[in-house]
């Protein structure tokens, strides 16, 4: 299996992905959806590793406080506002 460290992922530019990715929901399932499905073996790898840096728990959810303190370590938060519109979008 493939193992990231922290330092091999591009932090700043997913947060900035995360941050400008914002459609309707059930639209964003769907392109989410077809998106999968074009991904590489070692792109899909890439995803899951940043998921589980991200779920510090490991309950296979991040919750708006692992999403915080995520963005704290890398000097990405600006305010509970944007977390929320993340998880909203």
């Amino acid at each position: 299996m493939l193992k990231l460290t922290e330092s091999q992922i591009d932090i700043h530019n997913m947060i900035r992905s995360l941050k400008n990715f914002k459609t309707e929901k059930k639209f964003q399932k769907e392109v989410i959806k077809i998106m999968v499905m074009f991904l590489s073996d070692a792109e899909l790898k890439y995803i899951r590793e940043v998921f589980r840096i991200i779920d510090v728990n490991h309950d296979g959810i991040i919750s708006f406080q692992e999403l915080k303190e995520f963005l704290i370590k890398y000097d990405e938060y600006n305010s509970d506002e944007e977390i929320s519109q993340l998880i909203q979008s």
